[in-house]
């Protein structure tokens, strides 16, 4: 499945709807046309990109996979039914997340927790209450520490990109004490945050930025107990929402298995709810690959590699928590997506590492949500300005976000960001021709 990787020159100018052309050519590894197959008969209406709504259109549909209930299960075969996309658990609307947003920042902290593991992890993080009786997670990186590999420092890329840092004064990196500092994590927590929204994926936790700041509003209540908390003045910070009722969730077994196509004879065996968590999984794995979250399944992915254990991979999932009311899939503390994500990918001792783990997750999916195909579109069709667009989405919500340093161009984030989105659309077209073949 190589092809589904090449990088072409469909990254840099728009192209037709997945399902939209008359006819669909099947692409050999270097992405010449080859045999004209079939065309598709039925046709999804075109998205846009904004407020999810209504996905569903009254156009005919194909059921291809029903259980022996008469349950629909696939639809158009590579598409998740009406039913189960209906049936999912919801998250918070763009409504609600901008309703709460706004709460926030008009709010008032009442009272600041040290965090633990099952309340906003490590570090100087703290679990917050605030004066409507909510709370967030507030996420505290300075002096963020993180080791930088000899290697690395001994790239003439990695070197300049460094004092590109020093010379801005954002202080993303120290070439003296080689660390990189805190306000990149904030910045990947915040943009893969607006990247799920315009995916239409609902389930990644709202997020605002706050400057620490004892004489203001937010923070006059617990300003003495700031220098207790080993927090500093002037600091940015991430504000998460708490999401209450949560347990710690693991990769369902067909994806351990192998393949989840829409040809799949095990998803016949498989109840409601087992159904609905590998739909949710199809975003995930959307979301993650597009990202370069290092630290979800990557992470077990990682210690699986490392310690040749694939035992790990059935072990709980890295920041995915699992509603114990509804079975929503939760993804939590995505700081290490998009910003730092794209630097490990470039990375020389483990940036092929973790490209091969985001692909092989990548190809575990051949079922996807039609609403989430179109979203893939969308964002497809616009090359390398997806990356502008992200970034004006986040300017145009989140007021704070001057204040976070440019992006490092070492990362180039207008072509990996568009390269990743054409990677998944490739992939789902890869899918839909797939099978294709086997009903013809």
């Amino acid at each position: 499945m190589a092809q589904t990787f090449e990088q072409t020159e469909e990254t840099r100018r728009g192209r037709p709807n997945i399902m939209e052309s008359a006819s669909v050519f099947t692409e050999n590894p270097t992405h010449q046309r080859g045999i004209l197959t079939k065309p598709i008969t039925a046709k999804p209406t075109r998205a846009t990109i904004g407020p999810t709504g209504e996905q569903h259109s009254a156009r005919e549909r194909r059921v291809t996979l029903e259980n022996r209930h008469g349950f629909p299960i696939v639809e158009d075969d590579i598409f998740w039914s009406r039913e189960l996309e209906d049936a999912l658990p919801k998250g918070f609307s763009e409504v609600e997340a901008d309703a709460w947003m706004d709460r926030t920042r008009k709010s008032q902290v009442t009272s600041m927790h040290w965090a633990t593991w099952r309340t906003c992890g490590q570090g100087k993080n703290k679990y917050v209450r605030l004066t409507d009786g909510s709370t967030v997670c507030a996420r505290y990186r300075h002096p963020f520490t993180l080791q930088i590999q000899d290697q690395i420092l001994s790239d003439p890329e990695w070197s300049s990109w460094a004092a590109w840092a020093v010379n801005t004064e954002t202080h993303v990196f120290n070439v003296k004490s080689d660390t990189c500092t805190s306000f990149v994590l904030p910045k990947g927590e915040l943009y893969s945050y607006y990247l799920g929204r315009l995916l239409g994926i609902d389930h990644v936790p709202p997020v605002v930025l706050a400057v620490v700041n004892g004489t203001a509003p937010l923070w006059l209540r617990v300003g003495p107990l700031l220098p207790q908390m080993q927090w500093e003045q002037g600091v940015l910070v991430a504000l998460i929402r708490w999401i209450d009722g949560l347990q710690r969730g693991k990769m369902p077994v067909p994806l351990l298995e192998g393949e989840v196509s829409g040809q799949d004879r095990r998803l016949l065996a498989m109840g409601e709810l087992q159904l609905q968590e590998l739909v949710q999984w199809s975003d995930l794995i959307i979301l993650d690959y597009i990202t370069a979250n290092s630290d979800r399944v990557a992470s077990n992915q990682d210690a699986a590699d490392l310690n040749n254990d694939p035992v790990q991979m059935r072990k709980y999932i890295h920041n995915l928590q699992k509603s114990q009311h509804n079975g929503a899939i939760w993804l939590i503390d995505n700081e290490s997506g998009l910003i730092d994500g794209y630097m490990l990918l470039k990375e020389r001792k483990n940036g092929g590492r973790f490209t091969r783990f985001h692909r092989t997750m990548l190809e575990k999916m051949c079922l996807f949500r039609r609403s989430t195909v179109k979203r893939v579109e969308e964002l497809y069709s616009l090359g390398t300005g997806a990356a502008e667009f992200l970034l004006r989405t986040v300017a145009d919500h989140e007021p704070l976000a001057g204040l976070l340093p440019a992006v490092p161009p070492r990362i180039h984030l207008d072509r990996t960001l568009a390269d990743r989105i054409a990677h998944v659309y490739n992939r789902i077209r890869h899918c839909m021709l797939a099978n294709m073949s086997s009903m013809y």
